[in-house]
Formats: structure tokens, C-alpha cells, sequence
């Protein structure tokens, strides 16, 4: 099943550790001190250390500057709207797709928003200011350079090196904590948010989502595809990377349980039993409050009833998948146009979990 309404994997992870960043930072910092002040016997460490105090300084100015430009932003809840996409299965029609989140999600806290009007303040007059003192730019380094003349270590190429120590250095610090900002602390703050809503994943719901992304990785390729299945295929590359990317996460979100389900679906063989596994595990958790959770289960069940022989055990599974398309429904009655899209797929789509029940009256009707 090729959910539309699913986003690629493009997570990047926590790829910057705050906390470790700077603990280095004021590690090196005072080795930094300690050598600046090395007397003149011991050669060139004084000037390692003023060096390197230099480059740190330009560093967190420049991570300062970084961060006034790049504060995230709340998004009004209210403002947002459901996307729009087009049902395959009726040319021309349009849909309404669920919403990352459910409609009744409420949020606990109001977000504070002073610090962002203080940044949109700050970054317009460090761009005014910035821009109309260009032409002193060269003076002030020809003064920086006099200073380590006067004041730095006697004999040393500090004056020759420090103004472009100093540019380095805040350039560094300026393309981290703006790439920390933009990338991580969103994360952080979403996750924060769903905790406040009491949507954040357990420990023990978390490790069982750990754990299934982790048994899916094991698996060897050739066990990712089986040919005598209609819809043999190996998993893609953003399949893989979205496995790999559960499997090594600290702490997996509700997100990354439905990422997962979802990625489980396609893969061969008999994916969605995993699928079917992961769900019963995971059905008293912040997950199942989530349209997406019963409707990948929907379409997990809808696999396994076309799969089954058997009239008594078909019955069963039809019951169930009835239970999760009524759950999804509840939760967000939009939800039917893509069971619906499910039921009656284009010709030729393998979009098709659920066209076992196309014939089915009461399932009909229960998407109208």
C-alpha cells in the first residue's frame, strides 16, 4: 500500500549532541586558558592557546548569531488545513487527506512566542547594522591584528593568522547553530509537545517498535522480496533507511511506529503480519490514538482476509478488519476516502489491500 499522505523519509536524527558539544567547547576552553598562559620557555603553546581562545570566542559569537537567525517558529493549530490530493481510483475527484495528528488533539500549554519576536528584532538590525558598517570591516581586523601585535605572545604568527582564526571561527559557530536549530531543536520541541499532550510513546511501546524495526533489518535481502507472491518486491532504499532509521533511535516516537507500519506493509514476505503484531502491541499506546494506526492495521487485516482460505478464519479477519476502519473512522471520518481508494484501486495499482471487500455491502456502507 503507497500511502499519499506519507512524507519520505527525510529524517535526519539528533546528528548534534548539544550537551557534548559543549562540554567539549568548555573543555577546551580551559585547556585553551591554561596554555595562554604557558610561559615563553615552553615555545609555542602560549600561542596554541591564544589561538585557540580566539577561535572559541568567534565560535559562540557566531553560534549566537546563528541561533537569533534560525529560532523555530510555533505554527498556529487553527491555521492549519487538511491537504488536498486526488483519488486515483476517480479520476478528477478530490479528497481530503487526514492530518498528521488527531483533530482532537488539544494542546496543554500555549507556546511563548517572545523569544521569536526577539530574534525577528535582533536578525533585522544585526542585517541593518551589519550592512552599513561593511566598510569598517577591514579596519576593525587591521586593529584585531595590533592588539595580538601589542598584547599576544612575543615572536608568535598570531597577528598574521588571528583575524582569519577569528573569521573561521564564527563562521564555524554560525553554520552549526544554525543547522542545530533548523534540524534538531524542532524535534525536541515537537517531541516535548506530544508529552504535554500525552502522545509521546512509553518505554515499553517504544522498544517494542525498536524491536520490530531492529527484526526487519536483520533479514536478509533476498528475504525482502518473494516471487511467488503478486507483489514481490526488495524493499527501496527509502524503505531501508526508513528500518534502519527506527532501528537506531534512542527512543522511537508515535511517528516512527506508523513510519514503520507503513514500511512493514510492502515487505515480503507476509509483511503485514509484522504489521498485525507490531498493532496488538501497541494498541493501548499514544499510537493508537492516531487515525494512521487502525488504518495501516485496515490495511494489514485487508491483506490477510485476501490471503485467507479458509471461510471460518476468513470471518475473523474481516471482523477485525471492520474493527480498525471503524476506530480510524472515529478518530478522523476523513479517513474513508482512502479506505474507499483501498477498496476500488486504479487497474493495474498494487494499491489494492482491501479490494477483498469491494463486493462487501456492509463495508460499503460503512465508508459512505
Amino acid at each position: 500500500m503507497n500511502d499519499p499522505s506519507q512524507p519520505g523519509p527525510s529524517r535526519l536524527g539528533d546528528v548534534f549532541n548539544l550537551g557534548t558539544v559543549l562540554r567539549w567547547a568548555l573543555g577546551l576552553g580551559a585547556g585553551a586558558m591554561v596554555l595562554a598562559a604557558a610561559p615563553a620557555a615552553l615555545g609555542p603553546l602560549a600561542q596554541i592557546g591564544v589561538g585557540a581562545l580566539i577561535f572559541l570566542a568567534a565560535f559562540a559569537t557566531g553560534a549566537i548569531i546563528g541561533f537569533i537567525f534560525s529560532v523555530p517558529k510555533a505554527v498556529d493549530p487553527a491555521a492549519l488545513v487538511a491537504p488536498v490530493a486526488t483519488d486515483p481510483a476517480q479520476p478528477g475527484a478530490e479528497v481530503a487527506q487526514s492530518t498528521a495528528a488527531p483533530a482532537s488533539a488539544g494542546r496543554l500549554l500555549n507556546t511563548n512566542t517572545a523569544l521569536e519576536r526577539i530574534s525577528e528584532w535582533l536578525a533585522t538590525m544585526l542585517v541593518g547594522v551589519g550592512l552599513s558598517q561593511l566598510y569598517n570591516i577591514n579596519n576593525l581586523l587591521i586593529g584585531f591584528r595590533d592588539f595580538l601585535k601589542q598584547f599576544g605572545p612575543a615572536g608568535s604568527m598570531l597577528p598574521a593568522i588571528g583575524p582569519l582564526v577569528l573569521i573561521i571561527g564564527a563562521i564555524a559557530g554560525f553554520l552549526f547553530m544554525y543547522v542545530f536549530t533548523r534540524l534538531v531543536l524542532p524535534a525536541a520541541f515537537y517531541r516535548a509537545e506530544l508529552n504535554n499532550r500525552g502522545e509521546a510513546l512509553d518505554a515499553a511501546a517504544s522498544t517494542f517498535v525498536r524491536e520490530a524495526a531492529r527484526a526487519a533489518e536483520a533479514e536478509s535481502p533476498p528475504a525482502m522480496g518473494n516471487v511467488e507472491t503478486p507483489f514481490a518486491m526488495p524493499l527501496s532504499k527509502a524503505d531501508s533507511y526508513t528500518i534502519a532509521s527506527v532501528a537506531n533511535t534512542s527512543a522511537p516516537s508515535a511517528d516512527d511506529a506508523l513510519r514503520l507500519m507503513l514500511t512493514l506493509l510492502y515487505k515480503q514476505p507476509d509483511g503485514y503480519r509484522e504489521v498485525i503484531d507490531l498493532g496488538k502491541k501497541l494498541e493501548n499506546s499514544a499510537a493508537a490514538k492516531r487515525a494512521d494506526f487502525w488504518f495501516y492495521l485496515a490495511s494489514a487485516y485487508g491483506q490477510l482476509h485476501k490471503a485467507t482460505d479458509d471461510p471460518a478464519a476468513s470471518a475473523d479477519v474481516r471482523a477485525q478488519v471492520f474493527n480498525a476502519a471503524r476506530r480510524a473512522i472515529a478518530i478522523d471520518p476523513a479517513i474513508k476516502s482512502r479506505l474507499l481508494w483501498l477498496t476500488n484501486p486504479s487497474p493495474g495499482s498494487q494499491d489494492d489491500d482491501l479490494q477483498s471487500l469491494q463486493t462487501d455491502r456492509e463495508w460499503i456502507a460503512l465508508l459512505r
